[in-house]
């Protein structure tokens, strides 16, 4: 087995949170050559200096009682995988969220050691020669007719390199959103999907990454959602579409917890750039779920206000994290 299929195989254990994860993650085996996570840092080593990576993420998760209400599965993830692109390439990360979720994600970004600020922040950045490490971020319209037109604008200025979805829910085939309980939730929602409907209209890459089926790049595998997932084929709203998301792209990663999608890429990213340096570790993974906490997300699953993430303790996240890093230690190592 190639470390990339143990770092696929680590990320993808399931606790028993998500029903049918398992079957995803085989029917979409059965799609790639290779593992899902080396197809994905293939891909990245493509980048180089001065390119703009778009990464959307954030999700309103009881949007029925506040949009401003996010969990801190997704954003932790994509602030610690724009460190480590801006790290490895020096790029600039575009980090995209809905516009409630804005300052609790920018609060994130300084505990990776970076400074949140501006698109045109960010451009001035990495054009500067006195050296600013910065993650930009933008908000996105919950309208369909602004949404598209915000898309093929932001695209046709930035002319980004990737776009990468980590835990964003995507529409089901009526055009809804759903949580996994199959319960509504495209209220006050940012229409994120036609960011990578546009993109891969323009030939540009997309990678999606998730854990239930739901989310942005599942439309790859959406058959196996609609058969192994609960709700995957029908919802408990009036829509009846089911919570499957059909946004599709170029690469899907899933994971049990979708912030460790990112950290598996990071580790099989980092062997084969042989740059152990853009690895985080436990203790980092602990701080950034405690400030997530601080910042007004939740964990997704219990709805509580504690250093949990998808109903498990930090614990559990950094212990994945040391794992993913002494198994790519060890390989570049080697």
């Amino acid at each position: 087995m190639s470390i990339s299929d143990q770092i696929d195989k680590l990320i993808n254990f399931n606790f028993g949170y998500h029903t049918g994860l398992e079957k995803l993650h085989v029917s979409l085996k059965k799609t790639r050559k290779q593992s899902p996570v080396s197809d994905a840092a293939d891909a990245l080593m493509r980048l180089k200096k001065g390119e703009k990576v778009f990464i959307v993420t954030g999700s309103p998760t009881r949007s029925w009682i506040s949009p401003s209400i996010g969990e801190n599965d997704g954003p932790i993830g994509a602030v610690v995988l724009s460190g480590a692109l801006l790290k490895a390439f020096h790029i600039l990360p575009v980090i995209i969220t809905d516009a409630l979720l804005m300052e609790a994600t920018k609060s994130l970004v300084r505990g990776v050691g970076y400074t949140g600020g501006t698109i045109e922040e960010g451009l001035k950045a990495i054009e500067s020669t006195s050296p600013l490490g910065l993650i930009a971020l933008h908000d996105f319209p919950t309208n369909d007719k602004l949404a598209r037109n915000a898309a093929a604008e932001l695209i046709k200025k930035l002319k980004p390199s990737f776009l990468i979805s980590v835990e964003r829910s995507g529409r089901n085939e009526k055009g809804e959103y759903h949580n996994m309980k199959g319960i509504n939730y495209s209220k006050d929602r940012a229409r994120m999907d036609y960011l990578f409907t546009e993109a891969r209209s323009k030939g540009i890459s997309t990678i999606g990454i998730g854990d239930g089926g739901n989310e942005i790049g599942m439309g790859v595998i959406k058959e196996a959602v609609r058969q192994f997932i609960p709700y995957g084929k029908e919802c408990q709203c009036p829509c009846k579409g089911g919570i499957a998301c059909v946004t599709e792209t170029d690469i899907l990663v899933t994971a049990a917890v979708s912030n460790w999608g990112c950290y598996g890429i990071i580790s099989a990213l980092a062997i084969k750039l042989r740059k152990p340096q853009i690895l985080h570790n436990g203790n980092t993974e602990k701080a950034l779920i405690y400030k997530s906490i601080d910042a007004g997300f939740v964990d997704g699953v219990t709805g509580m206000a504690e250093p949990t993430v998808d109903g498990m303790p930090f614990q559990i996240h950094s212990g994945i994290v040391e794992i993913l890093r002494f198994m790519a230690l060890r390989e570049i190592e080697r």
